[in-house]
């Protein structure tokens, strides 16, 4: 693979599939590390805006207790 494809898959977001393949089977623990590692605001991969548009977009499919819990995890990821 030369550089340029290196930096095309990168970018590239998983597909559905390929989360579900990626993420299914680790634990909570090790979903929230992965979470910080990419989300925190601080590595410059995420602003405090796409934050906020994801949130308004999965809200509606949460439970209240589910809302409150990715609220937290939010605010904790916009500080870090």
């Amino acid at each position: 693979m030369n550089i340029k494809d290196y930096i095309k898959n990168k970018k590239k977001p998983l597909s559905p599939q390929e989360a579900l393949n990626k993420y299914s089977d680790m634990s909570e623990e090790e979903l929230m590390r992965e979470l910080f590692n990419v989300g925190a605001c601080s590595k410059g991969n995420t602003s405090p805006q796409e934050l906020d548009a994801f949130y308004a977009k999965i809200e509606s499919f949460l439970t209240a207790e589910q809302r409150e819990k990715m609220k937290d995890l939010i605010a904790r990821l916009k500080t870090s």
